[in-house]
């Protein structure tokens, strides 16, 4: 799973939507019960989650593998 999330990481500067789309399918889950847990509440997880993918989305030109893969 963390080299797929890696993979489409890197392929995002590309915007395109489908990889954007496999990268929450992959990353969601995770995202979401770690942001429940520190915001205690779902409402304000799916808020956060929301804002953590767009600026996924805006800033994916910046990842760089060699710093460490995308779930760190």
């Amino acid at each position: 799973m963390q080299d797929d999330i890696s993979d489409l990481l890197l392929r995002l500067p590309l915007q395109d939507r489908a990889t954007l789309r496999s990268l929450y399918q992959l990353a969601a889950p995770k995202l979401t019960g770690l942001l429940v847990r520190m915001l205690g509440e779902q409402s304000k997880a799916e808020d956060a989650l929301q804002e953590v993918f767009l600026r996924i989305w805006q800033r994916a030109a910046t990842f760089d593998p060699d710093k460490g893969n995308g779930m760190n």
